[in-house]
Order: C-alpha cells, then sequence, then structure tokens
C-alpha cells in the first residue's frame, strides 16, 4: 500500500467516543473482535461499475459512429497553421483517453469490484497485538503496535463537489522514518471507505477499536457501546439482511430488535422501493458483488480460540427464535429486492432501446 498526498494521521487521544456505526460485528470476546465492513461494496460502487459497463460498450461505438464527422476531409482541408495542429492534437488526445478508459481502466476498476476476492472481516488479537484482514485480494497481517490510524480522502465531483474518507489501518516499512507527512509504503487495511464527510465517522470507529485492543477488559467494557453479533445461521441469510442494498437502507443499531417488533417484516418502505427500481442497475451490481464474489480466506491459525468464562464486553445474546425470524425476514428482502430490481432494470433496458432507435 502507497500513501500519497490526500491523507492525514488520526491524532491521538481520539476525540470521538466509541462505535461502530455501520460496520457488523462477527464477534467480540476477550480474544478477539472480528468485524465485517464491507469496505467495497455498496451502490454507489454499483453505480461506478455499471458505469465502467457503459464505457466499454459506448466509448468504442461512439468514436466507431462518429468517426466520419471527425475526419471530415473537407473541415480539415479548409484549416490552417495552428488550427490544424491544435484540431489533431485534441482528435490524438480524446481518442487515447476514450480508449484508455474504456479498455484499460474500465476493464480493471471491474475486476476490483466483480472478479477479485473480496474483502475478509478483520481480525482484532487483543492478546497477540494483531491485525488480520486482507487487502486486494491478499491476506494480510499488521503488528498493532507499528499500526498508523490514517484517514485517507477522496473528492468526487458529482452536484458539486464531495470529500469522503477511508479509514485505514497502515503499517510503514520503516517506522523511524515515519513523520506523518509525505509519501510512505507499508502494509495496509481498509477498514471502511467512501464515509462522505466521515472523519467523524471513521476517528470512533478507530476509536472503538483502539479501546479494544490497548485497554483492560474491564475498562474497555465501560465505555464501549454495546453490540448484537448475528446468530449462527446459513450464509445466505447474512447475505441478505447484513450485506448489499438492505444493509445500507437501514440502520445496524438495533436491526434485530426491530426485525423483532416488525414480526420479520424487512424496514423497506415504499419510498426506499421506488429508489431501489429507479437505481435498478447500480443495485443489481451490488447484489452481483454480494453473492458471486469470493470472499479473501484468512490462515486458521489467524483465527483466535473462543474464550471462555463470562464475557466482560456489553455483548447482546442472541434470543430463541432469531435464527427463523432472520430466515423469514431474509427470504422476504429477498423477493422485495429481486422484484424491484427486476422491474428497473427492465425499464431500463426500454428507455436505452427507445433512446436507440430515435438516433
Amino acid at each position: 500500500m502507497l500513501l500519497t498526498k490526500l491523507w492525514s494521521e488520526i491524532e491521538k487521544p481520539i476525540k470521538e467516543s466509541p462505535s461502530l456505526y455501520t460496520l457488523n460485528v462477527l464477534r467480540l470476546d476477550e480474544n478477539a473482535l472480528v468485524l465485517e465492513t464491507h469496505a467495497q461494496e455498496g451502490g454507489m460502487i454499483g453505480l461506478g461499475l455499471f458505469v465502467m459497463c457503459l464505457a466499454i460498450a459506448f466509448i468504442p461505438a461512439m468514436f466507431l459512429v462518429s468517426r466520419d464527422d471527425f475526419l471530415n476531409t473537407k473541415v480539415i482541408g479548409a484549416m490552417h497553421g495552428g488550427e490544424w495542429f491544435l484540431y489533431w492534437v485534441i482528435l490524438i488526445f480524446e481518442t487515447v483517453t476514450g480508449l484508455a478508459a474504456a479498455f484499460g481502466l474500465a476493464p480493471y476498476l471491474l475486476y476490483r469490484g466483480l472478479i477479485q476476492s473480496a474483502p475478509s472481516p478483520i481480525i482484532c488479537d487483543r492478546r497477540a497485538g494483531k491485525i488480520y484482514g486482507s487487502h486486494k485480494g491478499k491476506p494480510v497481517e499488521l503488528d498493532w503496535k507499528q499500526v498508523k490510524l490514517v484517514l485517507t480522502q477522496g473528492i468526487l465531483l458529482a452536484g458539486g463537489v464531495q470529500r469522503f474518507y477511508n479509514l485505514v489501518f497502515f503499517q510503514p516499512e520503516k517506522p523511524e522514518t515515519w513523520s506523518g507527512k509525505g509519501n510512505h509504503r507499508g502494509k495496509g487495511i481498509v477498514v471502511t471507505a467512501g464515509q462522505p464527510w466521515g472523519w467523524q465517522l471513521c476517528g470512533a470507529i478507530a476509536e472503538f477499536i483502539r479501546c479494544y485492543m490497548e485497554e483492560p477488559p474491564k475498562d474497555a467494557a465501560a465505555r464501549l457501546p454495546a453490540v448484537a453479533p448475528g446468530p449462527k445461521e446459513a450464509g445466505w441469510v447474512t447475505r441478505w439482511l447484513d450485506r448489499g442494498p438492505y444493509n445500507e437502507f437501514t440502520e445496524v443499531d438495533g436491526r434485530m430488535e426491530r426485525l423483532r417488533e416488525r414480526n420479520g417484516w424487512p424496514e423497506l418502505g415504499i419510498w426506499k422501493s421506488l429508489f431501489l427500481t429507479a437505481q435498478a442497475p447500480a443495485f443489481g451490481i451490488n447484489l452481483l458483488q454480494v453473492h458471486a464474489r469470493r470472499v479473501v480466506k484468512l490462515p486458521a491459525a489467524w483465527w483466535p480460540k473462543l474464550a471462555e468464562g463470562p464475557n466482560p464486553y456489553n455483548v447482546v445474546e442472541a434470543r430463541p427464535g432469531d435464527v427463523e425470524l432472520r430466515r423469514t425476514a431474509a427470504k422476504r428482502v429477498m423477493v422485495l429486492l429481486l422484484s424491484c430490481i427486476s422491474i428497473g432494470c427492465a425499464w431500463w433496458a426500454w428507455v436505452f432501446v427507445v433512446a436507440i432507435r430515435n438516433l
């Protein structure tokens, strides 16, 4: 991993109160904290990948259809001197960048988002002082004492300038030269990604993990908020309820309690359903990410044994019947999401066909 310019180290002591916000807790005891981050999933990422599919299809087609206009001999013959030179510079630049996007950048991003193995859960081994996870499809082991808590930044130009933040655990190759500025190489794990104006959110997540890793269990338990790890169940249930569109449209905190109150009916009303339908291509790709991508498999030796005795942390245990309730909710979510996305994709396909016919 390479840190370049748009990043900063989180200052200690961290001001934000510990919280996990959008992360799902798979396990919390004296030996390990295991988190599911969904760092490469989401509707915005799905939309971006859909745009990459369009780029592969339409950029070459655009050049093919408009080649006669670009290479109009009458227009070119009427040019003189600098005008002629500037025309060819612009034409060559647009052609090279367009084809590079269609056959270089777009396939690369589609590979990263759909084919390369998805990030593994993050294991925080408190006793060994290790953080285990993955980056770019490969397992990564970090020494907590050498880890720097880093915020990387990005800028999105869409309806104005939007800044988003990623929380990264970074272990520099040369800790002795670490100054918090400039370029640095090392090992890293992306903990959470794409948080709009999310420096506080990232800080709260960093503080939760720091508190767990560095403070004695009794002291940490007094500060950490309650968490509710999901019950042991079939993987398909977790994928429909805790990942993908449903995870984005509902809050993690209290989700199980709300499912109990609603008797397993999903929290997707008419407006959320209409939005899902309108953005069907993006969320369709998001579902493909969740259900088709392999996940990086971490070595078995990296998984700490379950702690024995009472759990000092504030863990909300599953109730009898939760497994069956979640299975019922997952089936309903599956039907609703597939219906909205199927209708939406059919509508968008009709729009494209009509638009092409009217060209």
